[in-house]
């Protein structure tokens, strides 16, 4: 069900403690979505209040931030869950009567992970809130209800533990027509928001740079770009319909200088990382806030050309090994994570 080559992507800066005001009744104990790891809260509004205690309104941009960045971590969210939908029917059939697939050799449960609904819950919040996404807006509303029966059966699928053959498969037997019909409902409607939120993600990214630059954050800076050359070195390898079974057939010629221009923007990264002034300019206690993470990009990507090269075919590509597509995609995905980690909050 899965596109192959489909990344999480980046969010944007966010301040560290930001207080929504004017943005409805509800408070984090009323129900509001924006409180917790976020830093967000809503204040509620009474007559009452006094103007010292009235919290600010949030200016269009900051909110525009805000939806961005939840946006951007419900598409991550959805990816997950694809992936959940894949290695469920990896081991369970498709049909309508719950049935282990035979021979696998894998139990019920494989590689899946539970997903806790909050960040669903904060973008149907703001699905209603200016400033408007258009299309996004609506699909999300759209596939807000499968896209929840999902996370909320893999939750329970990844607790059972080994527990899901109780009463002869009980449990699993109850799930399999949630998920199977949230499934179908939900693949196609995330399909389409990964295509908007991805362009929608590209541009903004764009700018962004641009800002970063003028602004001198250039450690940010550089591993957005690292990020963004990475997704372009993807993008070429698709555009062809390759992927790790017919490895052999990836025309090099678009990849070589974005890899080329990969490897200088690491060097500038690494170079702006070992910058004292720097590091205090963007926050930043650590000389290696990625770890090497985008040395290790290069060379999954120099191994895939390697592997190229040679001309011969991966002999498992389910392993994922060095030197495959998925590999790099993989790296990719740990250099994002850690890129919203390190500036994202």
């Amino acid at each position: 069900m899965r596109k192959r080559s489909m990344t999480i992507l980046a969010a944007a800066a966010l301040a560290a403690s930001l207080t929504v005001g004017g943005c409805g009744s509800k408070s984090p104990e009323a129900g509001g979505k924006f409180g917790g790891e976020k830093g967000l809260t809503v204040a509620p509004s009474t007559e009452a209040e006094t103007e010292a205690e009235t919290e600010p309104e949030l200016d269009e941009e900051t909110m525009d931030l805000i939806k961005y960045n939840v946006y951007i971590e419900l598409n991550n969210d959805i990816l997950e869950v694809l992936n959940n939908i894949d290695y469920y029917f990896v081991v369970v059939g498709d049909g309508e009567e719950f049935a282990l697939l035979p021979d696998t050799g894998l139990t019920y449960g494989y590689r899946i992970v539970g997903l806790n609904t909050e960040t669903l819950d904060m973008a149907l919040e703001l699905a209603d809130m200016e400033p408007s996404y258009g299309e996004m807006d609506a699909m999300v509303k759209e596939m807000a209800d499968p896209l929840r029966k999902l996370m909320e059966s893999f939750s329970e699928i990844s607790s059972m533990h080994g527990a899901y053959a109780d009463n002869q498969y009980a449990k699993p037997k109850e799930l399999h027509p949630v998920i199977l019909e949230a499934a179908m409902e939900f693949g196609p409607i995330a399909y389409e928001y990964y295509d908007a939120v991805t362009v929608f993600a590209n541009e903004r990214a764009e700018q962004f740079r641009e800002e970063l630059k003028g602004e001198g954050y250039m450690i940010q800076y550089y591993a957005s770009n690292n990020i963004d050359l990475t997704r372009k070195i993807i993008s070429a390898i698709e555009e062809q319909d390759v992927w790790d079974e017919n490895i052999t057939d990836m025309d090099l010629t678009a990849v070589r200088p974005l890899y080329d221009e990969l490897v200088a923007s690491v060097e500038e990264f690494n170079t702006v990382c070992a910058d004292n002034d720097q590091l205090v300019k963007e926050s930043l206690s650590n000389s290696k806030p990625f770890d090497m993470l985008f040395d290790k990009q290069l060379q999954a990507i120099e191994w895939m050309i390697q592997q190229v090269e040679s001309g011969k075919p991966i002999e498992d590509v389910s392993l994922e090994p060095l030197g495959s597509i998925s590999h790099v995609i993989n790296t990719m995905n740990e250099c994002v994570d850690r890129y919203n980690t390190v500036f994202g909050d």
